[in-house]
This record gives structure tokens, C-alpha cells and sequence, in this order.
């Protein structure tokens, strides 16, 4: 297979391979290959029915693929290519949204059904580069907070010669 849906629609994968995990062995019939980028993050939906793979190299975009059909379903467009590509991506669970960390400096929300980037946090750290990402829904409080449910995006990072890391939240309003 050549990361390619079957009838030639849709975007090519970020190297993605599926492993069996009771036999350690690759399952040579669920895999995807892409031309002229390389994969340097991956996250999975808790039910398993999406794999996103953020893309360094040529390309600084995001790459969804559906581990049953076997194929890419979805390209999304945001970081510059220019500066290293994508280096972390996460997706919300419960919600179709997933982030990314680009090596442009921002933070990126992006829905997994439409595509868009409607949320783009500019400048992320400071000037640091963001290297970590985790997402998470927030939980109900017992005062009915008003945040419960909403997407909740942490990501941090460092200059490399710096011995102090940032942190960051970011709550959907």
C-alpha cells in the first residue's frame, strides 16, 4: 500500500505501520508510507479510529489515517515547512479536535472533521520551542464548573541550552 486511498483521493500518510501487539510483529496489511516527509509524532483516539501523524521534512502538516480502511483520510495544513516541521501532536479525547507543536513557535487546534485550524496560539513560549503536548478534557467540578468538558491543551518546552522549562495551558472557550 502507498498511503493512498484505494480510489486515488486523499493525501498521502506520514510512514505509519500497526503492530500486532500479543505477537510483536508488524501486521504487514495495516500500513502507510509518505513520500518526502517523516513521521516524528503520533497519537491515537482512545477507540482506536484515528491515527494522526505529524510530519517533519517537506511537509508541516498533519496526517490522519484510518488504521481499518488502511488508508489517509485527512491532510491538515497549518505550521511553516521551513522551519523543521511539526514536532508533537495530541488529540482530545471525547471531542474531534487534535493540537500540534510546530517548530514555527505556535500551537495549533485543528478539527478533525472539517480540517481547519481555527485556533492558532501565535508565539506559543516566548521564543522557546515548544517540544511537549499533552490534551485532555476537563473534568466536572462539584460546583458545576463552567470549564467541564471543554478542551484542555498543555504544552511546554525549552531552549536547548536553557535549564528552565515553560508550561502553558489553553482552556476552550
Amino acid at each position: 500500500m502507498n498511503g493512498s486511498r484505494e480510489d486515488g483521493e486523499g493525501p498521502s500518510v506520514a510512514n505509519v505501520a500497526v503492530f500486532d501487539l500479543a505477537t510483536g510483529q508488524l501486521d504487514g496489511e495495516r500500513y502507510a508510507r509518505c513520500h518526502k516527509t517523516t513521521a516524528s509524532d503520533l497519537d491515537v483516539t482512545p477507540d482506536g479510529s484515528l491515527v494522526v501523524a505529524a510530519a517533519r521534512g517537506d511537509s508541516a502538516n498533519l496526517f490522519l489515517f484510518d488504521p481499518e480502511l488502511r488508508c489517509s483520510v485527512r491532510e491538515l495544513e497549518g505550521h511553516s515547512a521551513h522551519t523543521m516541521g511539526v514536532f508533537k501532536v495530541a488529540f482530545v479525547p471525547g471531542q474531534d479536535l487534535v493540537a500540534s507543536a510546530g517548530a514555527d513557535g505556535t500551537v495549533r487546534i485543528h478539527s478533525t472533521t472539517s480540517g481547519d485550524s481555527f485556533q492558532v496560539i501565535v508565539n506559543a513560549l516566548n521564543g522557546k520551542r515548544v517540544t511537549a503536548l499533552c490534551a485532555t478534557t476537563l473534568p466536572a467540578a462539584e460546583d458545576e464548573d463552567e470549564a467541564a468538558g471543554k478542551a484542555c491543551i498543555i504544552y511546554g518546552g525549552n531552549d536547548f541550552d536553557e535549564r528552565e522549562i515553560a508550561v502553558r495551558f489553553w482552556v476552550q472557550q
